[in-house]
């Protein structure tokens, strides 16, 4: 790699990681465009790529988080049980795919979550699923408490579509985890928190399953990860001082923009 390549990657680390940090979403959703879009990568390369770097900017991310006490780990770790066999089942589902149509998925992805970061929906436990509710209370660093409860059940069989979407798409899941922790019961900052501890492991499952399939440029993921690893940090900082609603509509504007980009490269 060139030094433009590399002072590239560190920019697009920074970026990604910031981002990604402050919305949960781990950055993949906006790394897969950018290897794509702006590095040439073929998207099946661009996804097993992302992932490899996404356990690291994931790890940086929730580290943010875990010091201010907003991860709900009881919740993640069951939440694991679904999520990481269906990463594995994702990563060889993409492989077989051909590019524009996996284009065209990921992009799918990215519209439906933001049209349902946008549209505020309510808990799923104040939708009449009062069976399997895991009642919570988080007391963070700063003594905020936050009290709520989650559909267990149905949070696990979301948990399973969000790891599948990590490994066909290279996206961590946080895309699915953060809408649906949020419709869940979860309060937007802590749905944000325990989805980047959550996507370290879907991450780590998926680029083990890429990388058996060939899927990882490893000197541009090596390039990207210090910039990755500074952005989160400053991205789980930035995420603590902004109100919950301007974060889920930022999010959702995001998804939205970068679902009509991916679409219409893969249409062009």
């Amino acid at each position: 790699m060139g030094a433009l390549e590399i002072i590239c990657g560190i920019g697009a680390g920074l970026l990604t990681g910031f981002f990604g940090s402050m919305l949960g979403l781990g950055g993949g959703f906006i790394m897969v465009p950018v290897l794509v879009l702006g590095f040439g990568l073929q998207i099946h390369l661009a996804v097993g790529t992302s992932l490899a770097v996404m356990i690291f900017t994931a790890s940086s991310s929730a580290a943010g988080y875990w010091r201010h006490g907003r991860i709900d780990f009881r919740l993640a770790f069951c939440l694991m049980a679904t999520s990481l066999p269906a990463v594995v089942l994702g990563a060889y589902i993409g492989n077989m795919l051909g590019r524009g149509t996996l284009k065209v998925v990921f992009g799918a992805a990215l519209a439906m979550a933001a049209v349902r970061m946008l549209a505020g929906r309510k808990a799923l436990a104040s939708h009449g699923f009062k069976k399997h509710v895991l009642e919570r209370r988080i007391v963070d660093r700063e003594g905020t408490v936050f009290t709520y409860n989650v559909n267990l059940v149905l949070t696990m069989i979301f948990a399973g579509v969000a790891g599948l979407s990590a490994g066909l798409l290279g996206i961590g899941g946080g895309i699915v985890n953060v809408p649906v922790l949020t419709f869940a019961g979860l309060p937007i900052h802590l749905a944000v928190a325990t989805s980047s501890f959550l996507i370290i492991f879907n991450a780590i499952t998926g680029a083990t399953s890429h990388a058996f399939l060939g899927n990882i440029n490893y000197a541009l993921a090596a390039a990207i990860v210090p910039g990755a690893i500074a952005g989160a940090q400053l991205g789980a900082m930035a995420a603590k001082r902004v109100k919950p609603k301007k974060l889920r509509l930022i999010l959702g504007f995001a998804l939205l923009v970068l679902a009509l980009r991916m679409v219409f490269n893969a249409i062009g």
